[in-house]
């Protein structure tokens, strides 16, 4: 019977040392330093791309093409009445415009109606206005994941945050310490 344990013994000893191994090449950085400033931003680069066409609904119910609006760099974040991690992100956003003024923050609400969405900003204390994607087909256009950020520069994204963006990401965007255009 010990004859019929080593075979599969010996296959999972050598499993978890190709996965150690795999693993110690795969950590090209110590555990405990932090990506910061153009490394920290690098891997949220995309191919820079003119952001889809997004007519926007401002709080006076008057329609405006958010591309007009992206005449310096631009954050524009997706959010939602109904989102945890929008919770969390609004109020840091919030912080990050009044430290900064060299980066316009946009906020797009979607699908909620606006006196909801005016209720839940002020909850969460936040002093930002928002626009609003009634119906969802910007936030379907623009592929967007809730919440999502787009750091947009000279007209064409440069950035995609997937999920709740980090201080760490805003203080990297306002200093500069991004990865330079080709």
């Amino acid at each position: 019977m010990l004859n019929r344990l080593v075979a599969p013994v010996g296959f999972i000893v050598t499993l978890m040392a190709l996965a150690f191994v795999i693993q110690t090449l795969g950590n090209s950085r110590p555990a405990n330093k932090a990506l910061i400033g153009s490394k920290l931003l690098k891997q949220y680069e995309v191919v820079e791309v003119t952001p889809p066409l997004a007519i926007v609904t401002d709080q006076n119910n008057k329609k405006i093409d958010l591309r007009l609006q992206l005449t310096k760099p631009t954050l524009i974040t997706f959010w939602s009445v109904n989102c945890g991690q929008c919770d969390i992100g609004l109020p840091i956003l919030d912080n990050f415009t009044k430290d900064q003024n060299q980066i316009e923050l946009i906020l797009i609400n979607t699908k909620d109606e606006p006196k909801d969405s005016q209720e839940k900003l002020q909850s969460l204390g936040v002093t930002l206005g928002t626009f609003y994607d009634l119906d969802g087909s910007i936030f379907r256009n623009w592929e967007a994941t809730m919440p999502a950020s787009y750091y947009v520069v000279n007209g064409k994204v440069k950035y995609f945050f997937p999920g709740r963006i980090a201080k760490d990401h805003l203080d990297a965007l306002s200093t500069g310490e991004y990865p330079q255009s080709k």
